[in-house]
């Protein structure tokens, strides 16, 4: 069984193919700046043909959720449902911080690990981690400043919001890990098992999670 996972929600325009819960195919492309329109589609096609498969194989698709770039959500997910409207198929939702805290987890899984992404000012999207997998801190929108975060213990920070956050955070058992990066191969464990749990999107209404609310300056 196939899924397609497409992750827009940076710069990083990300494409992996997986089988029954595996990775087989996965391309990430860094730019200077966003270059979803240009090549998410070019990446689609492909991560199949270097699987030497067809579309109507494919069994669904998943899309990172965010928060992140509204242009880059807003690609992400137009590409997505358009593809599961002509092809068919369940669309599954998957938060573009937890898939990056998957890509880390690899690295770190006896560790507390938050990914950020930058939004503006002093302010980040986040999502914290234990451990064992238990959310922390559900997605969403922080403003940092120097006494955030100093009582917890060792915590890994990932994500493009690392250089302001070091500028930010002068104090507490931060490690950052600036060369692991926000990839669709860490949507698959968790569209996997939305899959065979028949968790889908609905899509006419669903909308990718901009994030943009409400704004927090709470400690762990």
């Amino acid at each position: 069984m196939y899924l397609l996972h497409l992750e827009t929600a940076t710069k990083i325009c990300s494409v992996a193919l997986s089988k029954n819960g595996r990775c087989v195919q996965v391309i990430d492309v860094n730019g200077d700046g966003f270059v979803h329109g240009e090549q998410l589609t070019l990446l689609i096609q492909q991560v199949l043909q270097k699987e030497d498969i067809s579309m109507h194989v494919l069994a669904g698709i998943s899309v990172g959720m965010g928060p992140g770039s509204y242009t880059g959500l807003r690609i992400g997910m137009s590409t997505a449902k358009a593809l599961c409207f002509a092809l068919n198929l369940p669309l599954l939702g998957v938060s573009s911080l937890g898939s990056l805290i998957e890509v880390a987890r690899a690295s770190f899984p006896k560790h507390v690990i938050c990914a950020a992404f930058d939004a503006r000012r002093d302010e980040v999207f986040r999502r914290i981690e234990s451990p064992e997998g238990n959310l922390m801190k559900t997605d969403g929108p922080e403003i940092l400043d120097e006494h955030s975060y100093t009582q917890q213990d060792e915590m890994i920070w990932v994500g493009d919001a690392n250089e302001k956050v070091k500028n930010i955070l002068k104090m507490g058992k931060i490690n950052f890990q600036d060369h692991i990066e926000v990839s669709a191969k860490g949507q698959i464990k968790q569209a996997y098992s939305n899959f065979m749990n028949k968790e889908f999107l609905d899509l006419a209404s669903s909308t990718p999670n901009y994030a943009k609310a409400f704004y927090t300056t709470h400690n762990i």
